[in-house]
C-alpha cells in the first residue's frame, strides 16, 4: 500500500506532516473562510477527498488549492516531479456528477466536461500537466470512489 503524506496536529495543536496510509483518518486539510480542501498525496496517487468552495469571493479556485497543496507536500517530502498514475475522487456527493456517473456508458470525456466535479478535475489535471486515460466508477464502495488513471 502506498504511503501518503498527511496533515496532523501535534499535542500542542501545531500542524505538521506525517507519513500515513489511505486508511488513515489524517489528511492534508486547509480551512479558509468557510472553504474546505482535504486531500492526500503520494508519488503515484492523489486522493481528492473533500474540496468545497462555497465562499466564491475568496479569489481562487479549488483546483488552485489542490495544486498548491501538492506542490508544498511533494517538495517538502521529496516526490516533486513524480507524476501520479492515479487520481481518486473520494466521497463523490455532487448531484450532477452522481447523475452523470449513473448513466450507462458514460465516457471520461463526458465526465470531464459535463458536470462541475468533472470540470474541477479537468482543471487539476491540466494544471498538473496530466492527462486522464481511464475512469472507473465504484458506487458500491463505501466512499463512492471515482478512480482515474492518469499520465503526463
Amino acid at each position: 500500500m502506498p504511503s501518503y503524506l498527511l496533515r496532523h496536529h501535534d499535542r500542542h495543536g501545531l500542524p505538521g506532516y506525517l507519513p500515513g496510509t489511505m486508511e488513515s483518518s489524517q489528511w492534508f486539510e486547509q480551512l479558509d473562510c468557510g472553504n474546505v480542501f482535504r486531500n492526500a498525496f503520494s508519488a503515484d496517487c492523489w486522493i481528492l477527498q473533500n474540496n468545497q468552495r462555497p465562499v466564491r469571493q475568496a479569489g481562487y479556485y479549488a483546483s488552485d488549492v489542490v495544486l498548491q497543496q501538492y506542490a508544498l507536500m511533494s517538495t517538502r517530502h521529496g516526490f516533486a516531479g513524480c507524476p501520479p498514475r492515479q487520481l481518486r475522487l473520494q466521497t463523490v456527493v455532487n448531484g450532477s456528477a452522481l447523475r452523470l456517473l449513473g448513466c450507462p456508458g458514460v465516457r471520461l470525456s463526458d465526465f470531464l466536461s459535463d458536470c462541475e466535479l468533472g470540470r474541477f478535475t479537468a482543471r487539476v489535471l491540466q494544471g498538473a500537466g496530466l492527462v486522464a486515460d481511464g475512469m472507473e466508477w465504484r458506487p458500491d464502495q463505501r466512499d463512492l470512489l471515482l478512480w482515474l488513471s492518469v499520465r503526463p
